[in-house]
């Protein structure tokens, strides 16, 4: 915020500049989610993460979501946490009840974005 509030320069232009500088930010979301793809149901769990509008805990989340084999039932806890294991970097994810969220608002705003995101 004090760089785009600078009195020195043109605050939209250096927001501007600010919002197209993610390409750092994406080859580091890129690295974390190809390699926590590798996790069993991590599809399921973090594009649920990313869709909904208000961030769960994993208790909450497990009433949420299904297993996608038949017979459908909730994932567990420990799946939910085996799931987005590999992403401590980019996820808040507490054990104590609290919600599961991002550490920075850009990587929803990447997964959401087929340009940037590419072939995850």
């Amino acid at each position: 915020m004090r760089y785009i509030c600078d009195r020195r320069g043109d605050p939209k232009k250096r927001l501007k500049d600010v919002l197209s500088g993610h390409d750092g930010l994406d080859i580091l979301y890129h690295q974390v989610i190809k390699a926590a793809k590798e996790y069993d149901y991590f599809d399921i769990v973090m594009g649920s993460l990313v869709y909904l509008r208000y961030p769960l805990s994993t208790n909450n989340l497990s009433s949420l979501l299904l297993y996608t084999e038949e017979p459908y039932k909730p994932l567990n806890i420990e799946n939910i946490y085996g799931a987005i294991n590999g992403c401590h970097s980019v996820l808040i994810i507490p054990e104590d009840g609290q919600p599961i969220t991002f550490h920075h608002a850009s990587l929803q705003d990447f997964l959401m974005n087929q340009e940037r995101s590419k072939d995850l």
